[in-house]
């Protein structure tokens, strides 16, 4: 990409991140529905919900401590779901790695136990990201959400944006599977769209999270919608696949932009 022609490009994640646990769309008769287990909606005015904030102007930092004023990350009310008094918003511009960190430009806030799986969870997460308007998706990596292993190497599930996963100007579901710590699998992108932006997309995701290939699974509802995949599920409205790295213990959830 040439940065000098794009200039920069960010993000903004409105409304919650919730994580459900249990069956969360189907209720019997005389049981309750289950609430989140972790609520990240910055409805509090900052970024306090999430445990980790990380960015180029404090590297690394819990964000009950982060008070910066930086380009990198805001809780800002101008682009807002409706019903919301507060979004968070994410811009990388080019040489925004944190020092010290590892791969790349980045501005993201990661989570606790509360938002880690392990085999055999049974999760739901809702949120919602726009596109900014200057958002740039050409021919390199871009990642704005990911559950990335307690191991180095490409998230076991993630959503990435731009040509080096995608064609150019589209976004999606990346699948990276693993046979153990370091010896990767197949990498499979079942699902993609257009991106359009200064546009809501409302995202819900039903995941499985499980080392087998016949156990694990993910769901995906777009702006309410249902999505038919494609390989390694083409036709299918549940992808069956492995969503955990053997070996690699749990996953953690982070919301993110990272190029």
């Amino acid at each position: 990409m040439n940065w000098a022609s794009c200039g920069r490009g960010f993000v903004v994640a409105v409304s919650a991140l919730l994580a459900f646990g249990g069956c969360a769309s189907a209720v019997s008769a005389g049981k309750h529905e289950p609430g989140p287990i972790f609520v990240g909606d910055y409805e509090t005015g900052n970024f306090d919900q999430w445990p980790w904030c990380q960015n180029v102007a404090v590297r690394s930092v819990p964000c009950s401590s982060f008070r910066t004023s930086t380009h990198s990350m805001q809780v800002q009310t101008n682009v807002v779901r409706p019903g919301r008094k507060f979004a968070a918003r994410f811009e990388v511009r080019h040489g925004d790695q944190p020092k010290g960190i590892c791969c790349g430009d980045r501005a993201e806030v990661s989570g606790n136990e509360r938002a880690q799986a392990n085999e055999g969870d049974d999760l739901w997460y809702q949120w919602s990201t726009l596109f900014d308007e200057n958002f740039p998706v050409g021919p390199e990596w871009s990642v704005v959400s990911q559950w990335h292993a307690n191991q180095d190497g490409p998230p076991p599930v993630a959503i990435d944006a731009g040509g080096a996963t995608f064609s150019d100007d589209r976004w999606g579901i990346v699948l990276a599977t693993w046979n153990a710590p370091g010896d990767r699998g197949p990498t499979f992108t079942p699902w993609s769209a257009p991106v359009i932006r200064d546009v809501r997309n409302d995202i819900k995701l039903h995941i499985k999270w499980s080392v087998h290939d016949d156990v694990g699974f993910i769901e995906l509802w777009h702006d309410g919608v249902p999505q038919t995949f494609g390989e390694p599920c083409a036709g299918h409205t549940r992808c069956t696949v492995r969503t955990l790295m053997p070996g690699g213990d749990r996953v953690c959830r982070a919301l993110q932009y990272a190029r």
